[in-house]
């Protein structure tokens, strides 16, 4: 049978079927732009009908590899990279979870459980998988009646993200979730009616998320009191020792000394001492995959991060995501609402409905782009972020429409355009700081083909090689560049964690790369010295404090980071009066830390508690769980 799984960017074709000596064999093949990632193996069962042993052989770009594991008597026996090694059986029969498992093995392993008794089957580990029912969907195409129903991986090994398969009525594999890019891999004649499974699957967390987020976060009745608190001024950069701090409801009601403030009757008091109050962190780019965000808010928000801006927002997961965070039925940073477009592939904003390439869905023309920017400002989205691929004449229109709409721009790179013609034609900001030095270390003018053959994959993040560590910062059209984005408050997120040294997803040379990175640094701290503004930001990479770290290696002081995280972000989304900093009549978004930030910017790593809207978590270890919501 054959499965395809298609969004914006990525492709899928899954093929399984059984040879001449009835060995399970499957193939999938993943593409992202044009490059293709195969993955062909094979799966033999005992005589119980178990899976016992799998070989892969993946190629990637010009890279190759072939894999196996084997359960035997001794243990199990694994060959990765050429390397063997193995290690021993804990149980008598069991069966095997490899790691990364492809959605091939995913669909095997699912029908291998849904024909076991409860569902239920023993891992070699001594563990067991069980499939728990989550939704169920009616669909019907052609006078064909379908029934299917979403079954939940449980599992050491197997997080709730990657184990989601939809099996029909005879325990056949149906549909499942793809976890490098693609909304979905399901039949091709069933194509349309994927966006039906993806809001069932959506909507079937929703009881288990409120569980969870009632459980982990606490909202006093008659509210929150800190004392003996330092609380920390972030424009003024200063903390102030011992003050009481009082949260009803979702507001900040009364700062004041310890010694003048008397605590209202039945409210929850909290001893800070020792302690530092400071605002709630913000994550200007989190760019994840939209199904993504059930997965990442708790972990997020464990981190000290309340609020992020999210640019890569489906008609789907993303409102769906954002209205739960927002009324309180899920535990998570608030969502600032961003659209993405490109022209290179159909756009996710579209309605998360799978579409083949050449398809109407592409942002190829005015009416194209005009429907999607509607449909962007229907959500309640207030950015649209242009892609590199989107055709640079359509650039200045969409930006004009996106103005008129109230929504403001960001963007990357546009091919054939310079980083003076993007600010000239009305963009508000940059993504990566790579962006705006692009247009001056250029390899090729077609640095897509320069990529393919010289990366294996498409990314303008390391778009120009060794040009970039030889880039002269001082250069008189550098700094015009410079001087007019911070003369227009045109910001740049920072994103410094996705960049090689610290990349490390695909081949790159140490030498240059190393060397192009500590240039990053260096013009991300000179653009903040002429008054531009660096906005921090992870684009999903790594933890925020990660980036953090970067950027203080870099060379920016704590003080200025804190600033540029809380308040500095809360101005650039307009939300300054409410939020970003800890003042009455501002909604309670805070941090209890244990030591000062200030004076030393690990102490972010030691976050005692976590207040959003009122609402206190102080199981922290809770919230970094991977799976995001209670099990039944």
């Amino acid at each position: 049978m054959d499965g395809v799984g298609e969004n914006g960017r990525t492709m899928v074709r899954i093929r399984i079927w059984s040879d001449a000596q009835s060995v399970l064999r499957y193939a999938h093949v993943t593409r992202t732009d044009s490059i293709d990632v195969r993955n062909e193996g094979s799966v033999w069962f005992n005589s119980s009908g178990l899976p016992v042993r799998y070989t892969s052989h993946r190629v990637e770009g010009s890279a190759s590899a072939d894999d196996s594991i084997e359960l035997t008597d001794s243990g199990v026996v694994t060959v990765r990279g050429g390397q063997r090694s193995v290690q021993p059986n804990k149980s008598e029969g069991g069966i095997l979870v490899p790691d990364g498992l492809s959605p091939a093995l995913v669909m095997l392993l699912a029908q291998c459980a849904w024909h076991q008794p409860n569902h239920v089957l023993q891992t070699w580990r001594g563990d067991t998988v069980r499939l728990r029912e989550a939704a169920i969907a009616r669909l019907e195409r052609g006078g064909i009646i379908k029934t299917v129903t979403l079954f939940q991986f449980s599992a050491r090994g197997i997080n709730s993200y990657y184990g989601k398969v939809w099996l029909d009525e005879q325990g056949a594999f149906f549909a499942t979730r793809f976890v490098d890019g693609a909304d979905i891999v399901i039949p091709a004649q069933w194509r349309e009616d994927a966006s039906k499974l993806l809001v069932a699957g959506a909507r079937a967390a929703e009881p288990r998320m409120k569980a969870t987020a009632t459980a982990a976060g606490q909202r006093a009745s008659a509210g929150v009191v800190f004392t003996h608190a330092g609380v920390l001024d972030v424009e003024r950069g200063v903390v102030t020792a011992g003050m009481s701090v009082f949260v009803q409801g979702a507001t900040i009601r009364e700062i004041s000394p310890d010694s003048m403030f008397r605590a209202p009757a039945r409210a929850t008091i909290v001893d800070a001492k020792g302690a530092t109050l400071a605002p709630g962190l913000w994550d200007l780019d989190d760019k994840i995959d939209p199904a993504d965000l059930d997965f990442r808010s708790n972990r997020r928000l464990s981190e000290g991060v309340t609020s992020i801006r999210f640019l890569f927002a489906d008609s789907i997961f993303t409102p769906i995501v954002a209205q739960r965070i927002a009324s309180g039925e899920q535990a998570g940073p608030r969502v600032f609402l961003g659209c993405p477009l490109d022209g290179w592939y159909p756009d996710t904003i579209a309605g998360a409905t799978p579409t083949r390439r050449n398809a109407p869905g592409q942002l190829r023309t005015w009416t194209d782009l005009r429907g999607v920017l509607n449909r962007c400002a229907t959500l309640g989205a207030r950015w649209v972020m242009l892609n590199d691929n989107l055709p640079p004449a359509l650039a200045t229109s969409v930006i004009e429409a996106a103005h008129r709409l109230g929504l403001r721009v960001t963007g990357e790179q546009l091919r054939g355009q310079t980083a003076a013609d993007l600010i000239a034609a009305g963009y508000d900001q940059f993504e990566h700081l790579l962006q705006p030095l692009s247009s001056f270390v250029a390899r090729d003018a077609d640095s897509v083909a320069w990529l393919l053959h010289r990366r294996g994959g498409i990314t303008t993040f390391w778009a120009g090689g060794p040009a970039l560590s030889r880039l002269d910062l001082k250069s008189p059209e550098v700094q015009q560049v410079m001087r007019t984005m911070s003369q227009k408050r045109i910001g740049v997120t920072s994103t410094l964690c996705v960049y090689p040294p610290q990349g490390r997803t695909i081949p790159h040379d140490t030498i240059w790369d190393r060397a192009g990175f500590a240039k990053l640094q260096e013009f991300a701290l000179e653009f903040h010295h002429a008054g531009g503004q660096v906005l921090v930001a992870t684009d999903g990479a790594c933890d925020f404090r990660t980036e953090l770290d970067l950027l203080k290696a870099a060379g920016f002081t704590s003080r200025e980071l804190l600033s540029m995280s809380t308040i500095d972000a809360a101005r650039v989304v307009g939300r300054e009066r409410d939020l970003g900093s800890i003042a009455p009549g501002k909604l309670a978004d805070l941090l209890l830390i244990d030591g000062n930030p200030l004076t030393d910017l690990a102490a972010l790593k030691r976050i005692k508690a976590v207040m959003k809207d009122g609402v206190l978590f102080t199981n922290l270890e809770a919230l970094k769980a991977n799976k995001p919501f209670l099990l039944p």
